[in-house]
């Protein structure tokens, strides 16, 4: 993963897949180094040999310049607050528009006041302070929980509150990944500064997202992007081949007055 070549951007970077196989690329997955560590906007699924530009969100609004040539992808995702954020103005750019942007400056505020709210200092505005200052206690969270046989997904709460929904199309691949996924809503944990979600049961969330009007857009990789918003939940899933490889939900939260 890389700048685009020689017109280097803000909202997209270049991905070039060299291996026989296709390649999952996390919603809300960190890419760090180049020019400023960016994020996905959205899943994507590259296939073998494929080069395709893909949407990102950066998350380090003080740097615009060449840290390393390339990406890497460093063991965490977007907190989930955020995520929840993307996926509401991404949903709505393809509604309107049919790009897969968010608002950069409102990510770019959104991450100043949480490091001003967790006292993470930082000279270049990254979201990543925030990990390494509190990479003890989020470290704590990972090693209370392990996945259980067949398990493909999970829904997470705060405060026993539900927050969000992560489901795949293997459990192998949610094993994998179900590391960065607790540190993005543990951070949210850290960060409980006020705000509350109308009290719903897991079985009542899961029935919300069911019951929320979908839209369907072609994928910028293999499959298509499945997007639904509504005054309670917002969200999307990657489908490949009608089968769902990656679904992301939120529940709407109400800052308490």
């Amino acid at each position: 993963v890389t700048e685009i070549p020689e017109v280097a951007n803000v909202s997209e970077l270049y991905l070039e897949n060299h291996t026989q196989r296709a390649v999952l690329l996390l919603d809300g997955e960190e890419l760090v180094g180049a020019m400023q560590n960016r994020v996905l906007n959205l899943s994507v699924l590259a296939s073998a040999f494929e080069a395709i530009t893909i949407p990102v969100t950066c998350v380090e609004s003080g740097r615009w310049s060449l840290s390393t040539p390339d990406f890497h992808s460093e063991s965490r995702v977007f907190y989930a607050a955020g995520r929840a954020q993307n996926a509401e103005q991404v949903t709505e750019a393809l509604r309107i528009a049919g790009s897969r942007k968010s608002c950069q400056q409102a990510v770019w505020r959104d991450i100043e006041d949480k490091l001003a709210r967790m006292e993470s200092q930082t000279h270049s505005g990254a979201m990543s302070a925030m990990y390494e200052d509190y990479a003890t206690a989020l470290k704590g969270y990972i090693e209370a929980f392990e996945s259980v046989p067949n398990q493909a997904g999970a829904i997470f709460q705060i405060n026993e509150q539900v927050r969000g929904l992560e489901l795949f199309d293997s459990p192998e691949t949610f094993r994998k990944l179900m590391p960065k996924l607790i540190q993005s809503y543990a951070l949210d944990a850290l960060d409980d500064w006020g705000e509350v979600t109308p009290t719903v049961s897991d079985t009542n969330f899961l029935n919300i997202i069911a019951d929320t009007p979908t839209q369907q857009f072609p994928s910028l990789g293999e499959g298509d992007d499945i997007r639904f918003t509504s005054k309670r939940v917002v969200g999307g899933a990657l489908s490949v081949r009608d089968r769902i490889i990656h679904l992301a939900a939120f529940l709407l939260k109400r800052r308490r007055n």
